[in-house]
């Protein structure tokens, strides 16, 4: 009888160990679980401060009284990988009063352009309405293959079958396939202003580059 009250003594102390040990790993869990939001949120701080001043130094150089640094400071930024910095750069660029500074800004966002949509207005005549209607008053343009050093690229899906070719020079943009061509130039609403001619007729077009 006593080695049995022992046994059950000595299992009840087993148990309350267990449970002991048990309490201790879901506190520390608990604590850890608790823990890891705060250090979270303040690496979540210290980058978005670390974001901020990236910011403000790029806004920096992007006003900088040297035209050469804004140029390379725009250059440079127009090709980060970090969208908020490159947004920023477009939205200085294409709305500087510097034309290089546009050029540039153009330039670059023909990098990132596959498809130009250009919207095709009313025209005089009813030549120019029958040819808006008949293309449904938007072509979608796929551009390939863009070269910056000199600004020409593929055209598809302009006016016909076989590949037209494109170019950015300056402030100006063209087009030519087959019976169509085009002529555009940056605005001061980061949109490419000009005309669509097909077989002859011309239309008032416009490319929202964004």
């Amino acid at each position: 009888m006593l080695q049995d009250d022992k046994r059950l003594v000595a299992g009840s102390a087993r148990g309350i160990t267990h449970m002991a040990t048990a309490l201790l790993l879901l506190a520390a869990g608990t604590t850890a679980a608790s823990a890891a939001p705060v250090a979270a949120n303040q690496l979540n701080v210290q980058q978005i401060q670390a974001d901020a001043n990236q910011l403000a130094q790029a806004r920096q150089l992007l006003s900088h009284a040297d035209a050469n640094v804004r140029s390379s400071a725009l250059n440079k930024l127009l090709q980060s990988e970090n969208t908020a910095l490159r947004e920023m750069a477009y939205a200085v660029g294409f709305g500087s009063a510097d034309d290089v500074a546009r050029a540039i800004t153009l330039s670059h966002r023909f990098n990132e352009v596959q498809t130009l949509q250009i919207t095709l207005n009313e025209g005089d005549g009813g030549k120019a309405e029958q040819l808006r209607r008949s293309l449904g008053g938007v072509m979608n343009v796929t551009v390939r293959s863009y070269n910056e050093v000199n600004g020409r690229f593929e055209v598809r899906n302009f006016g016909g079958s076989h590949n037209g070719y494109g170019e950015v020079a300056g402030l100006q943009v063209s087009l030519s396939q087959n019976a169509c061509s085009a002529k555009f130039e940056l605005n001061d609403v980061s949109e490419l202003s000009g005309s669509v001619t097909c077989a002859g007729v011309t239309l008032p077009a416009t490319i929202d580059l964004f």
